[in-house]
């Protein structure tokens, strides 16, 4: 596989040249900020740089043009198991591809290593997320009740366990 791949992702004519690439660790600041903007309760900069440093599969989408990181996923592999761990797209950058270029990536990468399905969990408020995973082929397979925090109030919400089938 190869170490870089072009992405013309042009729909407002705002983004000309996004690369996906493997993590590097200068990219971590990058993902931190991304992971605080998009996610209600992040991941702390610890647990992303452990992530760096397992089996994972890690991926950052970067605007060439800015020389910027405004995408990233991981994923664990549990042959002939995945889970997609997280994922996240900066705010500014959402709704233009970018997220399904990450995806199609993890797909490769799985299908190439005889992964058989991967499982991720949503938020059920999520919508946008479950619109994006139902695009590419997920089933929701479970629910889990209460499973994310909301807020600091001590509130909870479900969340949907989707499953993709290779």
């Amino acid at each position: 596989m190869n170490k870089q791949f072009g992405i013309n992702a042009l729909p407002d004519n705002t983004l000309k040249q996004i690369f996906l690439r493997k993590v590097e660790k200068q990219d971590l600041s990058a993902i931190v900020t991304i992971e605080n903007q998009v996610q209600i309760t992040p991941w702390s900069y610890s647990v992303l740089e452990l992530s760096i440093l397992t089996d994972e599969f890690y991926w950052v989408a970067v605007d060439q043009d800015q020389n910027k990181v405004v995408g990233f996923l991981i994923c664990a592999i549990y042959s002939p198991d995945a889970d997609l761990t997280n994922f996240g797209v900066a705010c500014e950058y959402q709704n233009q591809g970018i997220g399904s270029k990450l995806l199609n990536n993890l797909w490769l990468y799985l299908k190439s290593k005889q992964i058989e399905k991967v499982t991720l969990e949503v938020r059920v408020s999520n919508s946008g997320a479950i619109k994006l995973y139902q695009r590419n082929n997920f089933v929701v397979v479970g629910k889990r009740k209460k499973y994310y925090r909301k807020n600091l109030d001590n509130e909870y919400e479900d969340c949907l366990i989707m499953t993709k089938y290779f």
